[in-house]
């Protein structure tokens, strides 16, 4: 058996050292990646929890009108939605979302209903509650918006009327998307177990 020379030697160990770490690299990327997932995944069964838990309380409370009980429902019902979530994501980030965008009627209700809600602290904390943890579920739970948190949440953190907006956007897709799907909305507690 001949003796390998030196040259031979080092090309061998960098044909097998090389690729070896490519290999490393790309399975150390992985592995980051998966664990930031696996952060998100966490943040957003927690943050499911507590809308889930905040919006049960909204909804089995006679006082808040049907229109913010219903307004709730379609939220919830779009945060549960990939497709919808994605979708959102994409056109918020790209700052399509404007609370002058909406109609005036619309608005007026809302302060309204708002106003109403002031006497009743306990409630508005809880549908406060369930739209921002609504908003890191929406966020967190899928991969394409999961990518573009940040942006989503400075939004939202910046300018509490586009985050408003955002979530009267937001339930209005989900109402659309069950008329185009001739579907109901879903019952309270179903998204908790979805996670």
């Amino acid at each position: 058996m001949a003796m390998l020379g030196v040259e031979q030697y080092w090309f061998q160990v960098s044909m097998i050292g090389v690729p070896a770490v490519f290999v490393i690299a790309y399975l150390h990327i992985k592995l980051s990646y998966y664990r930031r997932r696996n952060r998100q995944l966490g943040l957003a069964a927690r943050a499911m929890h507590d809308h889930v838990t905040a919006r049960d309380r909204f909804l089995e409370d006679p006082a808040p009108s049907e229109f913010l009980k219903s307004f709730l429902l379609d939220y919830s019902d779009a945060i549960s939605n990939e497709a919808t979530a994605t979708a959102f994501a994409a056109f918020y980030v790209q700052g399509k979302v404007s609370p002058r965008d909406h109609d005036p009627d619309l608005k007026k209700l809302v302060r309204e209903e708002m106003t109403e809600l002031k006497a009743r602290p306990d409630l508005r904390k809880a549908l406060d509650t369930a739209v921002m943890s609504g908003f890191v579920v929406l966020c967190m739970r899928w991969p394409g918006p999961a990518r573009v948190f940040d942006v989503l949440m400075a939004n939202v953190a910046l300018d509490r009327k586009k985050g408003a907006a955002a979530a009267m956007d937001l339930s209005r897709r989900a109402r659309d998307r069950r008329k185009d799907n001739d579907q109901s909305p879903t019952p309270p507690g179903i998204q908790l177990a979805a996670c």
